[in-house]
């Protein structure tokens, strides 16, 4: 991983004021930003290490990311 860089993503709920842990990313991030989706899963964004934007999409059925470039 490179410096300032990051497979972690969590989520925050102002009403409940808890961060949830949401698992490790599929390709590190710098500049992440993380948004609540209506059927609890997230969408992560931001550019990866080498440069490319890239975005994942948290399932909260299965707990996992998956990848769409």
């Amino acid at each position: 991983m490179t410096i300032g860089t990051t497979l972690a993503a969590e989520i925050y709920d102002p009403a409940a004021n808890k961060w949830t842990d949401l698992g490790q990313l599929n390709l590190a991030r710098i500049d992440v930003t993380v948004a609540p989706l209506p059927d609890g899963g997230a969408i992560v964004c931001g550019s990866t290490a080498v440069g490319e934007v890239a975005v994942e999409l948290f399932d909260p059925k299965t707990g996992r990311f998956t990848v769409n470039k």
